[in-house]
């Protein structure tokens, strides 16, 4: 170990990666300062907008100022007129009187027309969806597509306090073994998330067993082109006969007025090709809806406030029909009021801002922090996809996704880390006939800061022109390093003393 660290280029190698990563350090502090200041700046410039619905069908703007979800919101109407906060909660089941519009907001539902379909990676593990019925101790459910299978999925449900299991549901109803094959829910290749769809959905993971005002839980199941309807409460599954086949489902509440108060209560939508066919939770059709046909081809939220009319929106919340790689776009919003008789009464339509996602900018503002490829290279695309990488997201998945945020940056720094290699390596050329292809690499692997490194870890000798060969070479040395020819013996000039 003694004879390692006292060999000469041992140690210029230490000093030099101390030296370089002292530079890193402090230039990190200080591009990190301001770097911080403006990614802060970015998020408090930026606005997040979305689409409420009050009980009487009138629609109005969220505005989150900041971009920030948990911050209070403010309110606007479609033509960006402020709301007063004192007009926006009143008691929730305020009676809806004529001239007094309610303004708590309900729950649509989300009617996509394509079907998503797994990744094979999630098909090679299976995929579950959790529930909960809502009771206290409350009864967990789970979703299961069995890992490798593509075409069947069943519920599994336990007691959330002796994690003992209460059975399994299928197509025929509640049963104490696993359903066969014919009982089991045909979800062909489809997603889970819209095969079977309720207003609290978790992905594989314990479910919120909270429910408003105890109400069971609902959840709506495609099997094939059919619907079911599962109470989860009364551990009962219903089929819904349905004329056309169902394209997708969603769950939502529907307001209720009674004499002197108002309700809300669970309802089952079906998208078919042409209508969106509503229904009660134990199966009765309530209305049938004609998508208009310029809708026919788009993703639809559903909201049926108080009265006769229904509210049909494109593009809700911003989820595009044009893809767009730059989720910070404003994407206008379309809103269809559609009277009993299927007809549009009115359309009105409001461009929605989106939060940029500040993800990108954070991936450079590291790059900008740490200009060095073998730094980068290391922790972004080697250690941190490797110790953060789960069955959802494998490392190669964070890899790529890495790699496609911050390749624009990540090759700039390359590029001038591969320049300064270059200068590096024609330098020590120039001083040494050996190690200039190391020194090169170091510097390449740190970037700047090895470049900074490189220079200060010694002392750089004098350089004069050899008598000789005429070329520049340093001093320090009896021959010249370029054509090896002895140097000449400096000239006496009296005033030397010999021993």
């Amino acid at each position: 170990m003694t004879d390692f660290l006292s060999n000469s280029r041992t140690t210029a190698f230490l000093t030099a990666t101390i030296l370089s990563g002292g530079a890193l350090v402090v230039w990190g502090f200080a591009a990190g300062f301001i770097g911080i200041i403006q990614v802060e700046s970015w998020s408090r410039q930026q606005l997040n907008e979305s689409l409420d619905v009050t009980y009487v069908g009138r629609p109005m703007i969220r505005v989150y100022p900041h971009g920030q979800m948990n911050e209070e919101p403010v309110h606007q109407t479609l033509e960006r007129q402020p709301i007063a906060p004192q007009d926006l909660f009143p008691e929730r089941r305020l009676p809806a009187r004529p001239g007094r519009e309610l303004l708590t907001f309900i729950y649509p539902a989300s009617l996509p027309t394509g079907e998503w379909k797994p990744s094979t990676d999630e098909l090679a593990r299976g995929l579950i969806f959790s529930y909960s019925d809502g009771k206290t101790p409350a009864k967990y459910w789970y979703l299961i597509r069995e890992a490798g299978t593509t075409a069947h999925a069943y519920f599994a449900g336990f007691d959330s306090k002796t994690r003992e299991s209460i059975g399994y549901l299928g197509t025929g109803g509640l049963r104490f073994d696993i359903p066969p094959l014919e009982e089991q829910f045909d979800v062909g290749d489809r997603s889970l998330h819209l095969v079977a769809t309720t207003v609290y959905v978790a992905i594989g993971r314990q479910p919120n067993a909270w429910s408003p005002r105890g109400e069971s839980q609902l959840v709506a199941v495609m099997s094939g082109d059919q619907l079911y309807l599962i109470d989860l409460r009364n551990q009962s599954v219903r089929h819904v006969p349905v004329d056309e086949p169902v394209g997708s489902i969603g769950i939502f509440r529907e307001p209720l007025e009674s004499d002197d108060d108002l309700e809300e209560t669970l309802r089952a939508v079906a998208r078919t090709k042409d209508h969106l066919l509503v229904f009660d939770r134990d199966g009765q059709m309530l209305r049938k809806i004609a998508i208009p046909s310029h809708l026919a081809d788009k993703e639809l939220a559903l909201y049926l406030p108080l009265g006769k009319e229904v509210l049909l929106v494109d593009n809700q919340h911003g989820r595009g029909t044009v893809p767009n790689d730059d989720d910070s776009e404003p994407r206008r919003t379309e809103l269809y009021w559609v009277d009993a008789e299927n007809h549009v009464t009115r359309h009105e339509s409001v461009v929605l801002s989106q939060a940029r996602d500040l993800s990108k900018p954070f991936i450079w503002l590291i790059h900008c922090l740490v200009p060095s490829p073998g730094v980068l290279g290391g922790f972004l695309y080697g250690f941190l996809p490797w110790v953060s990488a789960t069955e959802e997201h494998t490392a190669a998945q964070m890899r790529a996704t890495m790699w496609n945020h911050s390749w624009p940056i990540f090759v700039p720094i390359c590029l001038l880390s591969m320049a300064l290699a270059v200068v590096a390596y024609r330098r020590h050329r120039r001083y040494e006939n050996h190690g200039a292809a190391f020194w090169a690499i170091f510097v390449f692997l740190l970037g700047p800061a090895g470049y900074f490194g490189y220079l200060v870890h010694r002392r750089w000798p004098a350089r004069e022109t050899c008598s000789a060969c005429g070329k520049r070479v340093p001093c320090d040395r009896e021959t010249c390093l370029n054509c090896r020819t002895e140097f000449p013996t400096p000239a006496l000039i009296g005033g030397e003393v010999f021993a």
